[in-house]
């Protein structure tokens, strides 16, 4: 994940670089208009319809501005993000990322620390039922666990990835829609009055100002898979082999309480049989 990490913070720098321009663009277009409605009156002054063209221009000016107001800053009523809404959190994938980094970290350290265990030989310090018994609930109970403990935490780091692949192709297409939109306000030039190149222009930026709004519902949504996978992460600690009860797995006891795993093989010199004997 390391190159889809590097992406996400290029496309998040890249946002963040045109954050001042997005915030201007509508105070562009209202300087826009008022150069484009002086135009209209001065060619209305020839032909006497300016009233009409200005009344025209007002209605493309509504146009544009309400769909550059509604990618910049959302709709709150319909709990639809705007990029002032995005920008707050848009760094959220790439801490995801890290902490799925860190759960594949987490599973390679259980799969590592089950093969210890389960490679320790005992035989060489430890004879008798005690080792035994300790070597079987070692093998039968506690090597599971290991295998279920690395299972449960790699799933945890695929849950997380799944969404965040998704998610980083939809940064891509958002970053590429600010940028073309910021050029689109920006780059735009009329000393006079037509209705064709105006028109084009409000055309286009409100096309790409609605896809940036398109974008990022999907990004929200995609961000909402979350859920899903934690609802998966809940079900899956349910149903840990060698988890009984979500708890690491404890030595046997016997009836009266003892370890099950205690050498019986051996007495002391006071009878008592719940020492090991360690064989030299």
């Amino acid at each position: 994940m390391a190159d889809t990490r590097q992406n996400l913070v290029n496309y998040i720098r890249i946002i963040e670089g045109k954050e001042i321009d997005l915030f201007g663009l509508i105070a562009d277009v209202d300087r826009d208009f008022r150069v484009l409605q002086v135009a209209a009156a001065a060619s209305g002054a020839v032909d006497g319809s300016s009233f009409s063209k200005v009344h025209w221009l007002n209605q493309r000016q509504d146009e544009i501005t309400g769909a550059l107001h509604k990618a910049i800053y959302g709709n709150p009523e319909n709990n639809d993000p705007g990029i002032q809404q995005f920008i707050a959190g848009m760094e959220l994938p790439v801490r995801l990322i890290d902490i799925a980094g860190k759960w594949k970290d987490i599973s390679n350290n259980a799969i590592e620390a089950g093969a210890q265990c389960t490679a320790a030989d005992l035989r060489s310090s430890w004879a008798g039922r005690g080792q035994d018994n300790y070597q079987n609930m070692r093998l039968s109970q506690q090597t599971p666990a290991f295998n279920s403990m690395a299972t449960f935490a790699n799933g945890v780091a695929t849950e997380l990835q799944n969404v965040l692949k998704v998610v980083v192709g939809f940064y891509d297409k958002l970053q590429q829609a600010i940028v073309k939109l910021v050029k689109i306000i920006k780059d735009f030039t009329l000393a006079e009055f037509d209705a064709n190149p105006i028109k084009a222009w409000v055309n286009s930026a409100v096309e790409v100002a609605g896809t940036i709004v398109d974008v990022l519902g999907t990004i929200v949504n995609a961000l909402a898979n979350t859920e899903i996978s934690q609802q998966n992460i809940v079900k899956a600690t349910q149903a840990q082999v060698g988890f009984p009860d979500n708890k690491w797995p404890s030595p046997s006891k016997d009836s009266a309480g003892n370890f099950t795993f205690t050498d019986f093989s051996f007495q002391d010199e006071n009878n008592d049989t719940y020492q090991w004997k360690m064989v030299p």
